[in-house]
């Protein structure tokens, strides 16, 4: 007895993303193929095109607007991605290691040592104002974010 296969609408990551070269041309198809409303025979609200989504498996009511809009979007995704990509890298241990192994290095952990140390007393004396509680993780990762903005904006980031 031959077994029906249940899994053919399993759906898998890549049906949701990495698509975007299909999609913006099958919304393009359907933006093309929009008429635009004359003043003298076509009275339509509004100038729409039913598409369906493969996705959602519904129909799309999908207007111009909406089209221009959704290709846009996708145009910025595929930059920024494409810029991510570019710019995406990871740490030289080696190199890394050779920084750390500099005397500047122990004097800047020394001064950060001593800077965040004069911190977090002056956070501690003055709880009451800022509103600071010690336990509370939310707070702490404030303290955290807080220093690290601090570097972020001494170095340039």
């Amino acid at each position: 007895m031959e077994r029906y296969n249940t899994n053919t609408k399993v759906a898998n990551f890549g049906d949701y993303c990495n698509n975007f070269e299909k999609e913006k041309e099958e919304l393009k198809k359907v933006r093309r193929s929009i008429k635009p409303n004359t003043p003298d025979t076509q009275k339509y609200p509004k100038n729409s095109k039913l598409k369906f989504n493969n996705i959602t498996r519904k129909m799309d009511d999908l207007t111009p607007d909406i089209i221009d809009d959704t290709l846009k979007s996708m145009e910025e995704e595929t930059n920024e991605s494409k810029i991510k990509s570019f710019n995406e890298s990871s740490t030289d241990l080696e190199v890394l290691n050779k920084l750390k192994q500099l005397p500047a290095y122990g004097k800047l952990k020394e001064d950060f040592r001593k800077s965040i140390h004069e911190f977090t007393n002056e956070v501690d004396s003055s709880a009451v104002d800022t509103g600071y509680d010690k336990g509370d993780s939310d707070h702490d990762m404030a303290f955290h974010e807080a220093i690290q903005e601090a570097i972020n904006e001494l170095v340039g980031w």
